[in-house]
């Protein structure tokens, strides 16, 4: 293998491993989407082996079919047949425009349908009881939305830019300043998706909510401070009622005596409590006749004894 295809296959594999960490991420939607749907939806029921299948698909072919296509028009054109040369370029440049468009579109179909079961979770979801939950269900439609944008969009313009590549190479090739564009652009395509995936990934959202928190405990401090000043201002004014002050100090006495009296009642009354396990006792006091009743309530019959 010469020199030249040593670079043709350097140059396909930074996308083909690209391309392979794409098909994981679809791996992972389409599973969490199947394993989620036999409760919530009924069309992805009991499709996990065509999910493996596709995504070892997206995984393993790009591998096989672009470098044999890249391996055999570098050695097509070290030989000088040009003709064949170009008919694997061309079928290079479609294979990546077909897989990305693909891959993008499973994306795109398999994120929506997981961010709206995650939709209807969160609506399912009380704010007073899982509050936590909800924040955590937040942060993962905030992620999936991020990742399943930046994907797709990365996806789309690499699908393009070799579509156009496969349709009018010529063309581009001859033009070098949008040649050297387009080419800047596909280049620096894939790492700037991949920072940005891994800021998405290495977002820490409690750093976000320590801001809040703090600003909500200050106003529930102040809050609590206002309130303590009203207590301690309406205590003051209770203490200073005088009226008040004589009422509850001219009643107390009697109230004590009153008390004391229905405690010595319901001791007495204690005695008519019948020995069954099943009897209820009750003890409520005849206003008309001054009377205390204990009443024996047993699951055969109703007895009423006055004292």
């Amino acid at each position: 293998m010469r020199f030249s295809e040593h670079v043709t296959i350097l140059y396909e594999l930074p996308w083909q491993f690209g391309l392979c960490a794409f098909a994981c991420y679809l791996f992972g939607i389409a599973h969490t989407v199947s394993n989620s749907s036999k409760l919530i939806e009924n069309s992805w029921f009991k499709i996990s082996i065509k999910i493996d299948i596709i995504c070892s698909i997206f995984i393993t072919l790009p591998f096989l079919t672009n470098n044999v296509c890249s391996i055999a028009a570098a050695v097509y054109a070290e030989r000088g047949d040009f003709h064949k040369a170009k008919i694997f370029t061309d079928a290079l440049y479609y294979l990546w425009t077909a897989y990305c468009f693909i891959l993008a579109t499973w994306i795109l179909f398999a994120g929506v349908r997981l961010v709206k079961i995650l939709q209807q979770h969160l609506d399912n979801q009380n704010e007073d009881v899982n509050s936590a939950s909800i924040h955590k269900i937040k942060n993962g439609l905030f992620k999936i939305r991020m990742i399943m944008s930046i994907s797709i969009t990365s996806l789309f313009i690499f699908s393009f830019i070799k579509c156009m590549y496969g349709i009018m190479r010529v063309r581009l090739l001859l033009d070098h300043g949008l040649n050297l564009a387009i080419a800047a652009v596909w280049t620096y395509d894939g790492t700037v998706a991949s920072i940005f995936v891994v800021m998405t990934v290495l977002v820490n959202p409690k750093a976000l909510a320590s801001l809040s928190l703090s600003s909500s405990s200050h106003g529930r401090s102040s809050e609590s401070y206002t309130n303590m000043a009203a207590t301690k201002s309406n205590f003051a004014t209770f203490k200073d009622d005088s009226t008040l002050t004589n009422t509850t100090t001219t009643h107390y006495p009697t109230l004590y005596r009153q008390s004391m009296d229905d405690l010595s009642q319901d001791q007495t009354n204690y005695y008519y409590a019948s020995p069954n396990p099943h009897t209820l006792i009750t003890s409520p006091f005849n206003e008309q006749k001054n009377i205390s009743a204990t009443q024996l309530v047993s699951p055969s019959h109703q007895q009423y004894t006055y004292k």
